[in-house]
């Protein structure tokens, strides 16, 4: 029972996440790019392998692969999800698997 609970909750988060990152509050976790680890700021615009965010007063385009982010879904539900997973145009993520968080 509490397994099928659990897949409930990773598909509504892939739901969520596979129509569109954009206004989602998201952090950079792990970076191949030290300076960039633990910066935050809301999503603005995506494509299939960059994020652009905006930090404060700047825009970043930030790319999907080799990095983990933080996305805060809704007040409540933040989830920890490695940018291979969010690779490729929101239309087209909808039609992948989950994968592993």
């Amino acid at each position: 029972m509490e397994m099928n609970l659990i897949f409930k909750k990773k598909l509504y988060i892939w739901a969520k996440l596979a129509v569109g990152l954009y206004g989602y509050h998201i952090e950079i976790v792990k970076s191949p790019m030290e300076s960039l680890t633990n910066l935050s700021g809301v999503v603005i615009d995506e494509t299939a392998h960059m994020i652009k965010i905006r930090f404060q007063d700047k825009i970043r385009s930030i790319p999907k692969k080799g990095f983990v982010f933080k996305i805060t879904i809704e007040p409540g539900l933040t989830v920890k999800v490695n940018g291979e997973n969010l690779l490729g145009k929101p239309e087209d993520r909808m039609k992948k698997k989950i994968h592993s968080w």
